[in-house]
């Protein structure tokens, strides 16, 4: 992999927005409060992986990531974008 950008990391959270704003319709989910994205010159922490992997365990709780908190590594932005393709889950249709 090669250098990960803010506009790739920025990317990543605004997939995750979307899904915080966008449960599955006719459902009892409701959305959730999104993530802000990362400013020029932000100084990237662990926190910034553990709050993303938070978000999309509030989105799904099954959702698991094993990889440790390793900055950029492609298996821990690969366990993401799995987490992201998933979507929500145990989203019970609302009564008619």
């Amino acid at each position: 992999m090669g250098v990960y950008t803010r506009t790739d990391w920025n990317s990543i959270i605004q997939q995750v927005n979307d899904l915080c704003e966008n449960p599955p319709e006719d459902t009892d989910c409701d959305p959730l409060e999104t993530l802000e994205e990362v400013e020029e010159d932000h100084i990237w922490t662990k926190g910034d992986i553990q709050q993303v992997r938070d978000k999309l365990t509030e989105i799904c709780d099954e959702n698991a990531f094993a990889e440790n908190l390793d900055y950029w590594k492609q298996t821990t932005i690969d366990e993401i974008n799995e987490a992201i393709a998933n979507g929500w889950c145990n989203c019970e249709p609302e009564p008619s």
